[in-house]
């Protein structure tokens, strides 16, 4: 189970990345609240990057097969 969640950030909080101030998300583990601010431009960017990198460890698994 992912404790892991997003939740929607208090009014005038910025993204951690690119500091806008709309549609901004927390992360928490639990209930705990995190530093971890990003908007949901930033989290849709960071989602995409990990995606390929993790096409691209796949591949390199595959390869070395």
């Amino acid at each position: 189970m992912n404790k892991f969640h997003w939740e929607k950030a208090n009014k005038g909080e910025r993204c951690a990345t690119c500091g806008t101030n709309k549609k901004v998300e927390v992360l928490y583990y639990g209930e705990t609240r995190t530093d971890s601010k990003l908007c949901m431009s930033c989290i849709e960017e960071m989602v995409e990057t990990m995606e390929m990198k993790t096409k691209q460890n796949s591949y390199l698994v595959e390869k070395e097969m």
